[in-house]
């Protein structure tokens, strides 16, 4: 399938998730386009891509916290990958998947307590 560049809703500063775990902040975003080596790998050749088409930028990020939302001390931890790994971070969107959580875990515990205390 080609990138198509109307998708790409990311600006620098924008807070994501991406394919390492935890909070970044887009601090680049790399433009990439198709190059004759590129055609060598039948992925781009079969997707319809020739040279010079734009495909996939490359998004460089820096973290803000883990997952288990620590900061990272003294060194800024830096990192970049493909466009399609990466997810605006929405606050409604975490407080829906954290309430998912706490009630899984509250159906958990009841399940537990019932079978070891009656």
């Amino acid at each position: 399938m080609k990138y198509d560049p109307s998708t790409m809703q990311l600006q620098i500063g924008d807070i994501i998730t991406a394919y390492d775990a935890g909070w970044w902040r887009v601090i680049n975003i790399e433009k990439r386009y198709i190059t004759q080596r590129d055609l060598l790998s039948k992925i781009y050749a079969d997707a319809g891509y020739q040279i010079g088409d734009e495909y996939s930028p490359l998004i460089h990020h820096e973290l803000i916290c883990d997952a288990k939302g620590v900061t990272p001390k003294n060194k800024a931890r830096r990192s970049s990958c493909d466009f399609s790994y990466c997810c605006k971070a929405d606050l409604a969107e975490f407080d829906k998947e954290t309430q998912e959580l706490l009630d899984d875990l509250k159906s958990r515990r009841k399940r537990i307590s019932d079978v070891i205390w009656g």
